[in-house]
């Protein structure tokens, strides 16, 4: 069974469902996220074409308070839509003209439903004292779960 561990400092500030944010500054959010997370993947030449994964994450805030984990499942949607298949497109604006859509994956798995992943599996941590980010950062370990020929014999 293979396994990655990577670390990602968080581009933007963590996104959590208690946060009221325009729609413009959570597609900001949004995009860096999955942006950071599709290059880390492309840097780490993480596989394509896994059957099935399974995501852990850890996130290190830089501040100690209490904090509900499943809020922060907005966080991890990006990340893990970066290990899916290339979203990106172009389509037409309201004025008719061609745009194009960003929205990379690093096509580790063929979708993110629940076929395919298990998670995103998440657990709230602090920095350590003396690490100073600005808004914290991400322990990604990604387990391949695909069924191997001995196994499914």
């Amino acid at each position: 069974m293979d396994q990655w561990t990577l670390w990602m400092n968080a581009p933007a500030p963590f996104m959590n469902s208690n946060d009221r944010l325009s729609r413009w500054e959570k597609a900001r959010r949004t995009k860096a996220w999955r942006s950071s997370a599709f290059l880390l993947a492309r840097v780490n030449h993480l596989p394509q074409g896994l059957e099935r994964i399974r995501v852990d994450a850890v996130l290190y805030f830089t501040t100690a308070r209490d904090r509900d984990t499943s809020n922060y499942e907005l966080t991890l949607k990006p990340i893990v839509d970066a290990l899916g298949p290339d979203k990106s497109r172009v389509s037409k604006d309201k004025q008719g003209r061609l745009k194009r859509v960003e929205a990379p994956g690093w096509g580790v798995i063929p979708n993110d439903t629940p076929k395919h992943l298990s998670g995103p599996h998440i657990v709230l941590d602090e920095i350590p004292l003396g690490d100073v980010l600005s808004f914290g950062k991400v322990q990604l370990t990604i387990t391949d779960l695909t069924p191997t020929v001995e196994s499914a014999a």
